[in-house]
């Protein structure tokens, strides 16, 4: 019906315009006659007939005029000029271009400052909620005052200097002139918000413009805790509420917070422990109150549903657990201190030397191929790898100052290693030439990261599964290959700086026939 309608509309005004023009035509000025442009016998008006008029109407300022052939029925063409031989009107097209064109140079002209920026002086009566950026994209940005522009060509200078690609400033840059248009400079910019404008979308960072502007005092930045810390509360939340003070108490004789002094041990092992006990916790609050109810038949009951390595785990994190409570009087006698768990212990063994020929080779960056020379040598662990500092290489002297909870260890470089090392931190001031990051290893990540975090286990875990092999038994095989060639369990100790009973375990394994029998298997 709707078609029907605007069809009879579109032919009352085709006949209507055709005839008021056969009208015009009657007049003693509209004689018939070849037309100017196209040479036809029609009626004219101001020497042109009534389809050129239409065909330079509708292509003023596009271009040349083409002509096409239409028909005369409800979609023919209209004259929408009030003067035929007046074409400064333009046609349909292009007064729509022109008036958008005027109302987008309206809406620019009507740019103002954001409410945010009246008065920067004001100060805040209480913190205010987090903001909310989603409508922030479909909005016109406010207009931005001349420190926030001064500070978007500091940005624009910075990534020249970092060597950053144009679709990594982009997705930054547009982060950085949201946040300043809206709340300009004039105070330090919340973390919080940085990190909320990022979660608009795929093509929103803002990681480095949150370094940037910490660089520049502009930047508040939120209170972080631990991720080992923040997992193992919400580990704990899983356990019963009648036995949660147990196990608060529990992570404070670890921490050192008890009612004696007692080591400090970190996030990182507790949460281990957790990831065993919790589970023990939560089959026991079924059925007891208080842990001073558990047994020693409930130890061994519950160590026997596991084996190997989950029983040996399981049963060091349930010693841990009643002792500290035992240390705290929270229970009166340690139900785990009798039991103990059966265990076999594997000889280290050597890796086929066609897996490590051309190893180096495949590392696929400079990073890489650091990372594998200090494994393959040297022998540290993969955690003293990530946390390696910066200051602790002495290049001069050919020394690797590893840190350890009990004490640092000097590592003596060879040659390759420094070559490897010297490559490496080449490429980084290359690549990061401004990046605060203290440790020796960085990532396109962390290196710009101002709270300057070590690389990401994951990191390290992608370079040897692309070589197809792991960084402990690679350590294995380093550790191995020395005491084949000594038997000397002290050099084991200086070279790697390993305990005594590691030492001799490589020894043991290496050197058999130079040991006697174990008593267990006489």
């Amino acid at each position: 019906m709707a078609d029907a309608v605007a069809s009879q509309q579109l032919d009352g005004t085709f006949w209507s315009l055709t005839r008021s023009w056969e009208i015009s035509a009657r007049q003693p000025d509209r004689a018939s006659g070849p037309c100017l442009r196209c040479g036809r016998t029609w009626p004219l008006k101001d020497g042109q007939c009534r389809f050129c008029h239409l065909v330079m109407h509708e292509h003023v300022g596009d271009g040349p005029a083409v002509e096409q052939l239409w028909f005369c029925a409800g979609l023919g063409h209209g004259l929408y000029t009030k003067q035929p031989g007046d074409y400064s009107q333009g046609s349909r097209k292009s007064r729509r271009r022109e008036l958008e064109r005027r109302e987008k140079q309206t809406r620019q002209a009507d740019r103002r400052l954001s409410p945010h920026l009246i008065n920067p002086h004001q100060l805040e009566l209480f913190p205010p909620p987090a903001r909310v950026w989603k409508r922030a994209p479909h909005t016109q940005l406010p207009t931005m005052t001349p420190k926030a522009e001064q500070l978007v060509e500091e940005f624009w200078q910075f990534t020249a200097d970092q060597h950053w690609t144009i679709p990594s400033w982009d997705i930054n840059a547009k982060v950085l002139r949201l946040l300043v248009a809206w709340l300009g400079i004039d105070a330090p910019l919340l973390e919080a918000d940085v990190r909320a404008v990022t979660r608009l979308g795929p093509n929103w960072s803002g990681r480095r413009v949150a370094a940037f502007l910490d660089q520049r005092g502009l930047l508040v930045p939120l209170e972080r805790t631990d991720p080992d810390q923040a997992a193992l509360e919400r580990l704990l939340l899983s356990v019963p509420d009648h036995l949660r003070d147990e196990a608060d108490a529990w992570v404070r004789v670890l921490r050192g917070e008890g009612r004696k002094p007692s080591l400090t041990m970190n996030w990182v092992t507790i949460r281990r422990y957790a990831h065993f006990n919790v589970p023990a916790l939560q089959q026991w609050g079924q059925r007891v109150s208080s842990l001073r109810e558990i047994t020693q038949k409930d130890i061994e009951d519950i160590l026997s549903s596991r084996t190997g390595e989950q029983a040996r785990s399981l049963h060091a994190s349930l010693r841990s657990l009643f002792r500290a409570l035992k240390h705290e009087r929270v229970i009166f006698r340690d139900p785990a201190r009798g039991v103990s768990v059966a265990s076999t212990v594997n000889a280290p063994r050597r890796i086929p030397s066609d897996r490590l020929v051309g190893l180096l080779d495949k590392a696929p960056t400079a990073m890489a191929k650091v990372v594998v020379a200090l494994v393959a040598i040297h022998a540290p662990g993969p955690q003293e790898i990530r946390h390696q500092l910066l200051t602790g290489l002495d290049r001069p002297a050919g020394r690797l100052v590893v840190r350890r909870r009990f004490g640092d260890h000097v590592v003596y470089l060879d040659e390759l290693t420094m070559k490897l090392l010297s490559d490496w931190l080449r490429e980084r001031a290359e690549r990061w030439p401004r990046s605060t990051n203290p440790h020796l290893l960085v990532t396109q990540v962390t290196a710009v990261d101002p709270n300057g975090p070590p690389v990401s286990k994951d990191g390290l875990r992608l370079i040897f599964r692309k070589l197809g092999i792991q960084p402990r038994t690679l350590r294995v095989d380093r550790l191995l290959d020395e005491a084949h060639e000594t038997a000397d369990p002290v050099h084991l100790m200086r070279v790697f700086g390993i305990s005594d009973t590691t030492a001799l375990k490589y020894v043991r394994a290496a050197h058999p026939h130079r040991f006697g029998q174990e008593p267990t298997q006489a």
